[in-house]
């Protein structure tokens, strides 16, 4: 009789195993949901720069900061640049920025960088004051 117990008790836990691991991949579950975290802002390193003419420079990083206070680098190639002012500083498409003619402070160009991610399209800026070069 104590076999035939220990067989009923090992054949009621199995079925109860079974019953439970298949509760557990039901196609009726409840599915797993995960909220994506929004794009709220980047930033632009250096957000300054002083090049003299025929300089060239490079954007150092764009970080991407999220609604959810998580932050991510951002390849410089999925930016986009533009200069305001591309007769004193241009900028190539991988971020480098060159001195094209000289200005002051309250003259520097304005370099935009935009980064879109689903369809969300966040700008920083970088200020760009152009020198002469040094005589020497």
């Amino acid at each position: 009789m104590i076999i035939i117990r220990n067989k009923k008790l090992l054949l009621s836990l199995s079925v109860f195993f079974i019953a439970f691991l298949l509760t557990g991949c039901s196609p009726f579950s409840s599915p797993l949901t995960v909220e994506e975290a929004l794009l709220t802002s980047i930033e632009v390193s250096p957000s300054e720069m002083t090049l003299e003419i025929g300089e060239s420079k490079e954007i150092t990083s764009v970080t991407a900061h999220y609604d959810n206070g998580t932050e991510a680098n951002i390849a410089l190639t999925t930016c986009t640049y533009e200069s305001d002012k591309p007769g004193t500083a241009t900028v190539s498409p991988s971020g480098t920025i060159n001195g094209i003619d000289s200005c002051t402070a309250s003259t520097a160009a304005i370099i935009t960088v935009s980064y879109t991610e689903d369809t969300t399209t966040k700008t920083d800026t970088v200020s760009v004051v152009v020198t002469n070069p040094s005589p020497g």
